[in-house]
């Protein structure tokens, strides 16, 4: 179990840096684990995709591990940590639950500003007394050298947002946007909101079902300062996709009817040169494929609100996708955390024309499994992720190990 493993174990992680070099007889692809959790004080169970500096190096939270006689039940509280361009592992800070916060279901990456400074959510913990414990969730930053402030505990009044999972936004004044997936006016359909980086939060705006709901997602914005993003719920009753103002005018875009069509986004959209839209549905599509509504599919909405199927899962290609990455050629990648030849997950690629390409299958092994969360990509074409489960054999809770950070040249 994740309680038994000391400190010197989770120390040891650092030295677990496996090479793995695999080969296509069709394309000269190289996946490489780059570290390997160990469940102690190095955290586990990584949900977030990780970002990276100029400099190369790469910053993320675990959703367990740390001080693991924190949030016991949970394993630990989770972690921030900093791998560098050599390998070299370094958490900068520890959560311990209540006021500080706990990381548990974060779909979205942190965020770093010009200065160095980290931000991001906890869905759990907080001081705010208007939610029993575990929590509703904080909006936190972190210093380069690991001094955490804590910007906002949810909810402040009846009517902010609870239970935060998506990631953050910042502009260039360091205004902080993000997503609740619960609170708000209408108390169960989530808030957008505002918080400043001197710590004073404003709701953008309240779903009431109607327009949608249960926001698990984080926002992006155009060059007007135009945000877009997701709820996993409402509308026609699967979700929706929608435009805010940064004064908190909220347009809905569009509605998932569910299959043929997608149903249930959980992740972040991204925007071409020309303003489309395209991003994921966790289910939808091919109905007879999955359990319940379907795989999942990668979908394209028009300026013009139009929206088009661009893939539709089946599972042998992969099931439940993640965030997209979109590279200066136009083409999409992504992961998605189930299906594939080990029903592990897999990466992929995509053109706007419907062209699919599996690039490679996790095998829950060594290489990790079950990748929550999407890929960012260096200068050189290099792209960089994290998996869930896998790495050291038998490791965390339930002994499906506990997960790694890797690298991936398609």
């Amino acid at each position: 179990m994740l309680g038994s493993i000391s400190r010197s174990a989770a120390a040891l992680g650092g030295l677990i840096i496996i090479a793995m070099l695999l080969t296509s007889s069709t394309e000269a692809q190289t996946y490489k684990v780059l570290y390997t959790f160990t469940g102690g004080a190095d955290g586990g169970w990584p949900w977030d995709e990780v970002i990276r500096d100029s400099s190369g190096n790469l910053y993320g939270m675990t959703t367990i591990g740390g001080d693991v006689n924190d949030c016991a039940s949970f394993s630990g509280c989770g972690t921030v940590y900093k791998l560098d361009s050599s390998g070299n592992f370094n958490v900068l800070h520890t959560f311990t639950g209540g006021a500080d916060g706990q990381v548990a279901a974060v779909f979205g990456s942190l965020v770093r500003d010009k200065a160095g400074f980290l931000y991001g959510v906890t869905t759990y913990g907080g001081t705010s007394k208007l939610c029993s414990a575990p929590g509703c969730g904080t909006v936190f930053r972190v210093s380069p050298s690991g001094k955490k402030t804590l910007l906002h505990s949810f909810p402040a009044d009846s009517k902010d947002g609870q239970v935060p999972q998506g990631g953050l936004l910042v502009d260039a004044a360091g205004n902080l946007y993000g997503t609740t997936f619960g609170g708000g006016a209408y108390l169960y359909y989530g808030t957008i909101f505002k918080v400043t980086k001197a710590g004073k939060e404003t709701i953008l705006h309240s779903f009431n079902g109607y327009d949608g709901g249960g926001p698990v997602a984080g926002l992006v914005a155009d060059a007007a300062g135009n945000m877009y993003g997701t709820t996993d719920g409402g509308g026609l009753g699967a979700g929706t996709v929608f435009k805010i103002s940064k004064k908190g005018k909220l347009t809905a875009l569009y509605s998932f009817k569910g299959p043929p069509d997608g149903a249930v986004p959980t992740t972040r959209v991204v925007l071409d040169k020309q303003g489309n839209i395209y991003g994921t549905t966790s289910e939808g599509g091919n109905a007879n494929a999955c359990p319940y509504l379907g795989c999942g599919v990668v979908f394209e909405i028009t300026r013009a609100g139009k929206e088009r199927v661009l893939h539709t899962f089946v599972g042998s290609d992969g099931g439940v996708p993640n965030e997209l990455f979109l590279d200066a050629n136009g083409i999409l990648y992504g992961t998605t955390w189930a299906g594939g030849a080990h029903d592990s997950g897999t990466i992929y690629k995509l053109d706007t024309k419907g062209n699919f390409t599996d690039l490679y299958d996790f095998t829950d092994g060594t290489d990790g499994g079950l990748p929550f969360d999407g890929l960012i990509q260096d200068n050189d074409g290099n792209f960089y992720g994290t998996a869930y489960l896998g790495g050291l054999s038998g490791g965390c809770p339930y002994g499906g190990g506990c997960g790694t950070v890797f690298e991936f040249t398609p």
